[in-house]
């Protein structure tokens, strides 16, 4: 049996499940251009002597993002007259999210219709308006620079990767998945409640595979050593960087010297870094892209570089080497995570053991065990309260006809409609020691060790090529519009 390529189909369903897709692009585009006049209304009015230009930036633009994650936007001011951009005030600042708040408000008033709920504005380092729209939670800022910068700079990583892993798509899959498992599974993700901000976990990331050379069969092959380099880290006493670690007393004592040395931010790091190791992404040419987007950041946001703050968690920022990207996660939730690492590991540990079984269907079971909770949030149909939540069998040497006859019975039994009977049909997949599969909605009876599900779609998929989709989809890096918009305007200022 071919593991990678059935490894390849699960990852295939998690993105298609809560990942990105040109659907969901399509929908959070359309959403966007519909609250962006809004914005440029409302502020174009108010700012005479400012042109307002509105982005999206964050997970999305980089193909990164979560079904339900928030859409990130900040705006940038030109000034009429110079037409350079603007480093705005705080009084500016502060007007531009009441500006907004209150279209938000009128335009609910003026179409009788509460499209904008739950209008607040968050006093954190960057000031912003939370709010939903329709389905969608909105992070608006103004003159967030580095979080544009950031799409640059993680598009500059994966093209690096890609170039030297002959693979365009491995990456940013991984990031996904790995987000997914964290946000849905281990409760880990969420800046705003003391947990893991969704760039620190792309830095991360980016880490695993410049230190492991990419060397990777599958995302799920980077997911367990993802797992495994969290719990080998000596989080109380290092501090990581994207070229590996380096003691925490060390880094703050030597924090003056990257301080004095303007010209490198990495110039302190390289010196800790020995001279025969191999990275993909090189030391000089990464240091040489941050300088670029220096140059944006300096051209208009308030950085504040007073000193790099010990956290729990200590994770440089590439970008902006004082920045701890660990620094959300508080004394609690860091408990939490080591633990969660550890129980995942020997989830993982398991899963290594039932691999060299050579039983993928039992291997596919237990690496949709990973993630049931994912499952059952997104595919609630299958665990509705009325049924009791039975057990649902996917395969064992138990099993024979009459089974199947019993739980069909038992499903007749339950009032469910033609059209859910059908769709249960059409979802669950059964393996009998008389059959090779057969097809019914669950199983009312449970057997031990057989506790979850094989959704049927997973199965056929064993049979058939539809990589090919996906990877035009990947490669064709969409976010690169984006990029290419905010890059002109960056332009136009003439800061790169």
């Amino acid at each position: 049996m071919d593991y990678v390529k059935l490894e390849n189909i699960f990852t295939d369903f998690i993105i298609d499940l809560v990942g990105p897709n040109p659907e969901r692009d399509n929908i959070r585009n359309l959403k966007f251009a519909m609250i962006k006049p809004i914005m440029e209304k409302a502020l174009s009015y108010e700012f005479k002597d400012f042109i307002p230009h509105i982005f999206i930036y964050g997970s999305f633009s980089i193909k990164t993002y979560l079904k339900d994650a928030d859409i990130d936007i900040t705006i940038l001011f030109e000034d009429k007259n110079t037409h350079k951009l603007i480093n705005p005030s705080f009084e500016i600042i502060n007007n531009t999210i009441m500006i907004i708040k209150k279209a938000f408000e009128d335009y609910n008033y003026e179409i009788k219709n509460q499209s904008f709920t739950e209008i607040k504005i968050i006093f954190a380092e960057i000031r912003l308006l939370k709010c939903n729209f329709d389905s969608f939670s909105l992070d608006i800022s103004v003159n967030n620079l580095s979080g544009l910068v950031k799409i640059f700079y993680i598009n500059y990583i994966d093209r690096t990767f890609e170039n030297k892993c002959h693979n365009s798509i491995l990456f940013k899959r991984t990031i996904i998945l790995i987000k997914s498992w964290c946000y849905y599974e281990g409760n880990l993700m969420g800046s705003n409640i003391g947990l893991m901000a969704s760039y620190a976990l792309e830095i991360l990331v980016a880490y695993l595979f410049n230190n492991y050379l990419g060397n990777f069969t599958s995302e799920v092959d980077a997911f367990n050593k993802f797992f495994i380099m969290l719990n080998d880290i000596d989080w109380e006493n290092e501090i990581l960087h994207l070229y590996g670690t380096i003691n925490s007393n060390i880094f703050t004592e030597g924090l003056s010297s990257i301080q004095n040395n303007e010209n490198d931010p990495f110039w302190y790091i390289s010196q800790e870094i020995e001279k025969d190791n191999n990275f993909i992404l090189d030391i000089k040419d990464n240091s040489n892209f941050i300088k670029k987007l220096d140059k944006i950041m300096n051209a208009g946001e308030k950085i504040n570089n007073r000193f790099f703050q010990l956290k729990f968690m200590n994770i440089i920022d590439p970008m902006i080497y004082t920045n701890n990207l660990g620094k959300s996660i508080n004394y609690h939730n860091f408990s939490k995570l080591k633990k969660v690492v550890q129980l995942i590991i020997q989830d993982l540990n398991l899963l290594s053991t039932i691999k060299s079984r050579n039983d993928p269907l039992l291997y596919m079971n237990y690496l949709l065990k990973l993630f049931k909770q994912t499952l059952s949030n997104h595919y609630l149909e299958l665990f509705i309260d009325y049924l009791n939540k039975p057990k649902i069998v996917i395969e064992s040497p138990l099993i024979d006809d009459s089974s199947i006859d019993s739980a069909n019975l038992a499903i007749s039994q339950i009032k469910l409609t033609k059209d859910e009977i059908e769709k249960f049909n059409n979802l669950f997949l059964i393996k009998t020691k008389d059959k090779e599969e057969d097809s019914i909605s669950f199983d009312s009876i449970h057997y031990e060790n057989y506790d979850f599900i094989i959704i049927k779609e997973i199965y056929n998929k064993l049979f058939e090529d539809n990589r090919e989709i996906l990877t035009k989809f990947f490669a064709l890096d969409e976010s690169k519009s984006i990029e290419e918009k905010i890059e002109e305007i960056f332009k136009k200022f003439q800061i790169i």
